[in-house]
């Protein structure tokens, strides 16, 4: 059972969903989505962690280039869907 989201954070996510559109795949990293939200990173976690529970965001790997100049997969997210206020309004 997941708890449920307050205003803000839903506010937030919609933030998220209009401006996720950084790279084909639609997915941001934690820091990326800590800059764009204006936000620490582990503020970010947490939101995302309600996020993912909610099923409105979910997790993908994307390629990413190290100091050291090799290629990994770094965790991303992006919006499922868009998230929508219980209330109706």
């Amino acid at each position: 059972m997941s708890a449920p989201a307050n205003k803000s954070t839903e506010q937030e996510l919609e933030k998220l969903h209009a401006n996720n559109q950084t790279r084909p795949t639609g997915a941001l990293t934690t820091n990326e989505l800590a800059e764009l939200c204006g936000r620490g990173p582990d503020w970010v976690r947490q939101m995302v962690k309600k996020a993912l529970t909610a099923g409105v965001m979910e997790m993908i790997f994307i390629s990413a280039t190290t100091i050291a100049g090799r290629r990994t997969k770094v965790p991303a997210y992006r919006m499922v869907k868009k998230p929508t206020n219980k209330k109706g309004k």
